[in-house]
C-alpha cells in the first residue's frame, strides 16, 4: 500500500486491513484484521489533545492502574511524567485520599498512557477519579499544545474523570443520554462496576464479575429507554466470565459490549 503525501490539510484517516480467502493448506492466524491509521498532516496544529477514555486495570478487588486514551499523538516526555497524573479516592468514611501513580508507559500506536499504582480494592471506596494535568508543564501533543482537559477548544486545562463505584447481584446504571441499564447475575457471583460521572461522551461503563461459579453463573441485562436516549447502552468492558456465560447479555440488541475479557484482569481498553 502506497501513501501519497499531498499538500492538502487532512485529519486522521483509517484503512481496514483484512486477511481472507486462504488457498491451499494455509489457515488464518489471529488476528486476521487490523486498522491502519494515517496521521494528520499538512495542517498547523493549534488544538490541544483530549482524553477520550480512561479504563481501570486488573481485578476489581486489586485495581493496579489505569489506561488513559488520547485523541492525538503526544510528546513522550510529558506523557510519561508521573507528576501529570493523580488517582483520587473517596472512601465511604473518612478523608479523600490522593495516590501517586508509580509508572507511566506511553504507547504511540494506541495513543495511550498505561499508569501503575499500588493495588487496592475499589469497593472500599464510593468514588474514585483520575486527574490528568493540562496546565503549564502538563501533558502536550507533538506540536507542544497543552492538554484540552475540559474539552472547550482551548489548550491548558486539566482533565478529571470521576467514577461512582457500585456492587450487587443486580445493578442499574444510566448512560450519557439517560438510558437505564439493568445487569443481573444468576446462579452465583456478583457485579462490581464503575459508572463515569461527567467526562467525554466516549467514556463508558466498566463491569467486573466477581466470584462466579464456572459454567453456572449467567449474565443478562435489559435497557429502559429514556425520553432523550437512543435505547442503546454501550459497555466498555466486562471482565470475568466465559463467552457462553455472557451469551444472554451480548445477544441483547440494546446492549453493546466493546470488549469481553475472559480473565479476572481488566485491560482498561475498549
Amino acid at each position: 500500500m502506497t501513501v501519497i503525501n499531498d499538500a492538502f490539510p487532512e485529519g486522521d484517516e483509517f484503512v481496514d486491513l483484512i486477511l481472507s480467502d486462504v488457498t491451499g493448506a494455509g489457515v488464518l492466524g489471529s488476528p486476521s484484521a487490523a486498522t491502519l491509521r494515517i496521521n494528520t498532516s499538512d495542517r498547523t496544529d493549534v488544538m490541544g489533545p483530549q482524553v477520550t477514555f480512561i479504563g481501570l486495570t486488573a481485578p476489581s478487588r486489586g485495581i493496579d492502574g489505569a489506561v488513559v486514551h488520547f485523541d492525538e499523538d503526544l510528546d513522550p516526555v510529558s506523557a510519561t511524567n508521573l507528576a501529570n497524573y493523580t488517582l483520587i479516592a473517596v472512601p465511604r468514611r473518612g478523608r479523600t485520599q490522593r495516590v501517586a501513580f508509580t509508572s507511566a508507559i506511553y504507547d504511540p500506536v494506541g495513543r495511550t498512557v498505561t499508569l501503575g499504582v499500588p493495588a487496592f480494592e475499589q469497593t472500599d471506596f464510593k468514588k474514585t477519579a483520575v486527574r490528568v494535568i493540562g496546565k503549564l508543564g502538563g501533558v502536550t501533543d507533538l506540536a507542544g499544545n497543552l492538554l484540552d482537559g475540559n474539552r472547550n477548544g482551548r489548550p491548558g486545562g486539566n482533565a478529571m474523570q470521576l467514577f461512582r463505584i457500585f456492587s450487587g447481584e443486580t445493578v442499574t446504571a444510566r448512560d450519557k443520554d439517560g438510558d437505564r441499564l439493568t445487569l443481573t447475575l444468576a446462579n452465583g457471583g456478583h457485579v462490581d462496576g464503575v459508572l463515569p460521572i461527567g467526562g467525554p461522551r466516549t467514556q463508558e461503563i466498566q463491569f467486573w464479575v466477581v466470584d462466579p461459579i464456572s459454567l453456572v453463573t449467567v449474565a443478562s441485562g435489559s435497557v429502559t429507554r429514556s425520553r432523550t436516549g437512543d435505547g442503546l447502552v454501550v459497555i466498555a468492558e466486562i471482565i470475568g466470565l466465559d463467552k457462553k456465560e455472557f451469551a444472554p447479555l451480548i445477544t441483547n440488541s440494546s446492549i453493546i459490549v466493546r470488549r469481553l475479557t475472559f480473565s479476572t484482569n481488566a485491560t482498561g481498553l475498549r
